[in-house]
């Protein structure tokens, strides 16, 4: 089984921008290394892949042509949760931690 130090789960932690408690810790250095062996495992495995009848042929496609339809700010105001001056108001996504 692979083995996984604490700073190796400091690293993943930290690439993953991520705190961990001690019992994160702790259960981190139980369970991660029974993940790593897992995916190795998976990736060693041998599939023979049949072919899918969910292919689609070239000429089923369409064309890729710019479509003339516009949405009206009218439409757009009664559809979205929020609007204000012009915009669509949405939840934020990002956080600024230094304020």
């Amino acid at each position: 089984m692979t083995e996984l130090s604490r700073e190796d789960i400091n690293h993943l932690a930290k690439l993953a921008r991520i705190s961990l408690s001690d019992d994160d810790h702790k259960i981190l250095e139980r369970d991660l290394p029974k993940i790593v062996e897992f995916v190795d495992q998976i990736t060693r495995a041998k599939v023979d892949a049949a072919p899918t009848s969910a292919t689609t042929r070239l000429a089923e496609l369409r064309s890729d042509e710019p479509q003339n339809r516009t949405l009206s700010k009218e439409i757009l105001k009664k559809t979205a949760p929020e609007f204000k001056d012009g915009f669509v108001q949405v939840p934020a996504v990002f956080t600024n931690n230094n304020e």
